[in-house]
């Protein structure tokens, strides 16, 4: 049986013995996680059945891999090898030890002046001195016991000398005698791609208090340890555990380097250097929605992202003016494109087409059907198409491919607001050919309330004019002070200021959260989800007190489902769901939405809020009283509440 191998200057590798069975270990648990890959030959001979390695392999978690730092220090090498499964890229391959530490050398220079260019090599490994690599990372459960008794079966035969410390919050751990058992780090995740874990979830009396600290209050609940039932992703999505360790070494960076923070790359912090933060983010960014690394940029936020590629992409001409958008878009879409209508001396009442449900009584929903017959009313003084890639109200996701090549048919540029998408279901934005998109971060990509933004700008419109700011200038001339704008070839151009190091800190801490798995396999588990919530909300007892209103066909929605109550029930409905510890959110009059969350949430959530809701809204129906005050319900009342968020 032939064994795993690799290919290293034109001769195959067989891996045996443990280090195939490491090899083993590292594919079984990519869902768990491994995604990244590194190997070590301590030892290569040859034969005449081909080349057999005794090697180091090592898993890699991309997303916690400062957790553990990790530093190899090897003698002896034959062969080292380093490459992603990410991008299937060998990034470094020596066939002799005499050239490695030149040829390491070299990779980390050249790492240095491409750096300029992009960041996309910055999670594969860190390159240190010659005969030296040094990898940052958090070893993968199911890999790092193998690598153990492999070091340990190595320093016994005295073949070769390797040193390894694995460092934890300033602990060091030695690698364990034959007799030790190495302890968990982390509990290896199932196979499902829930991601749980790697999230703090408030509990119910996290939410109960007006204080952060658990112990400034006297009075207690039996469940205040409990965790809540957040359903509330679509508003603003759970912080990761890893943004608080993240955001501490941004502070730490800021208080000992001060302004040499710009351009210090330091070893012992996930983060790229503030001159690189965007940068470093976009290319994981890129996977996300779907797009080449050129055509994203992660900057301002999404109603200045909006006014941007407006300023870009709407140029009416006398022909050419009308800009057609959905007539429930929200508020701030609608008052971007009024106020940029105004802004060429025309009137919105004359360029702003609404495209309405065709029947607002019996269904609040847009067909595309509907969607490409008003575009065809207007097609020859259209001049830009934007529409949202979920509605934020009904929860409806629009067939963007469809209606993006109908409108570009008919000679009409197209836009879309992703707020509701990105993160949630999976987008094709180049593929689709889209010309411009923004997005947020703060929903499903959990980037904490008003994060920067994203906006996509397809590489047929690098060109186009742009309202311009010195973070789009080329990084070569960026600090000559010369006041001439040379804009970075792609979407980086239309930047303006430089970005918040904070937002984008957070950006990192919740990409490589999604590093974990894939929007595709996110997909699946959201389906299997939302479809358990909409078949438990059907079946209920109270359901005569409510109606889904997003569509039932699974193609044509994301995570949310938005359900409308009969007239008189949210409030008292609300404040029942916030005594039990379930966060949801509303819309006036009647709606309640409820988006679990495939990262996070469980189908144990799902069961407690039909359960809660149901008995709420059986309640509510009895006696119709609310008993006092509600935080979502009066949250929307007064000014900048819950009513002005998406």
């Amino acid at each position: 049986m032939v064994g795993p191998a690799f290919l290293c200057s034109g001769r195959r590798v067989e891996l045996s013995g443990l280090a195939a069975e490491c090899h083993e270990g590292a594919r079984k648990s990519r869902n768990s996680g491994c995604w990244a890959w590194v190997l070590v030959v301590l030892k290569l001979r040859y034969d005449g059945a081909g080349a057999h390695a005794l090697c180091v392999f090592f898993g890699v978690d991309s997303a916690l891999r400062h957790l553990l730092e990790a530093v190899i220090v090897v003698d002896m090498i034959s062969v080292v090898c380093i490459g992603c499964c990410v991008c299937r890229k060998k990034l470094f391959v020596s066939p002799s030890k005499h050239s490695i530490g030149n040829a390491l050398e070299a990779k980390t220079e050249a790492g240095k002046a491409r750096r300029g260019r992009n960041l996309t090599e910055r999670h594969h490994a860190r390159l240190g001195e010659q005969h030296q690599i040094k990898l940052s990372f958090s070893l993968n459960l199911h890999v790092r016991d193998n690598i153990f008794k492999l070091i340990t079966e190595l320093q016994r035969s005295q073949s070769s000398y390797i040193r390894l410390h694995l460092i934890h919050q300033n602990i060091t751990i030695s690698a364990p005698t034959p007799q030790a058992t190495p302890t968990p780090i982390m509990a290896p995740a199932s196979n499902d791609v829930n991601l749980r874990h790697m999230f703090r979830i408030p509990t119910k009396g996290d939410l109960r208090r007006n204080t952060i600290s658990r112990s400034a209050t006297n009075s207690k609940r039996d469940d205040d340890d409990e965790p809540s039932i957040y359903l509330c992703g679509n508003s603003l999505g759970l912080q990761p555990t890893l943004t608080q360790k993240y955001m501490q070494q941004y502070l730490d960076t800021w208080s000992t380097k001060g302004v040499f923070g710009h351009f210090t790359d330091i070893s012992d912090s996930n983060l790229a250097p503030w001159l690189h933060v965007d940068d470093d983010v976009v290319p994981d960014m890129a996977q996300i929605v779907g797009a080449q690394e050129s055509e994203v940029a992660v900057m301002q936020t999404l109603t200045a992202n909006l006014h941007l590629m407006l300023a870009s992409f709407y140029r009416p001409t006398e022909t050419r003016y009308k800009i057609i958008l959905e007539g429930k878009a929200f508020p701030s879409d609608h008052y971007a494109v009024e106020s940029q209508i105004r802004h060429h001396n025309l009137e919105p009442e004359n360029a702003m087409v609404l495209i309405d449900p065709p029947n607002p009584a019996e269904s609040p929903l847009i067909p595309t059907e509907h969607i490409l017959a008003t575009i065809d009313a207007h097609a020859s003084s259209a001049a830009v198409l934007l529409l949202p890639g979920i509605q934020f109200y009904t929860g409806q996701l629009f067939d963007i491919q469809r209606i993006t090549a109908h409108a570009q048919a008919k000679g009409i540029l197209v836009g879309w607001d992703l707020a509701h998408a990105v993160g949630n279901v999976p987008v094709q934005l180049h593929d689709w050919n889209v010309d411009f998109a923004v997005w947020c971060s703060y929903k499903y990509l959990n980037c904490g309330p008003g994060s920067i933004g994203g906006c996509f700008v397809r590489d047929a419109h690098f060109q186009r004019p742009r309202l311009s700011g010195w973070w789009g200038s080329s990084k070569n001339s960026r600090f000559a002070m010369s006041n001439r704008f040379e804009p970075i070839d792609g979407a980086a151009g239309f930047q303006l200021s430089n970005p918040s190091v904070a937002d984008t800190t957070a950006v990192r801490a919740s990409l490589d959260v999604f590093k974990q798995t894939s929007i595709q396999e996110l997909r699946e588990r959201s389906l299997k989800l939302t479809g358990a919530l909409e078949e438990a909300l059907l079946k209920n007892e109270a359901s005569d007190c409510y109606s889904i209103i997003t569509p039932a066909n699974t193609a044509e929605r994301g995570a949310q489902l938005s359900v409308q109550l009969n007239p008189g029930l949210l409030e008292a409905v609300l404040q029942r769901l916030e005594e039990e510890g379930v966060v949801v959110d509303e819309r006036k009059p009647d709606v309640i939405r409820v988006a679990p969350a495939p990262l996070y949430n469980t189908f144990e959530d799902v069961e407690a809020f039909v359960r809660i809701f149901g008995r709420a809204c059986a309640d509510a129906a009895e006696n119709g009283k609310l008993a006092k005050h509600s935080v979502m319900a009066e949250g929307g009342r007064l000014d900048k509440g819950w009513s002005e968020i998406k």
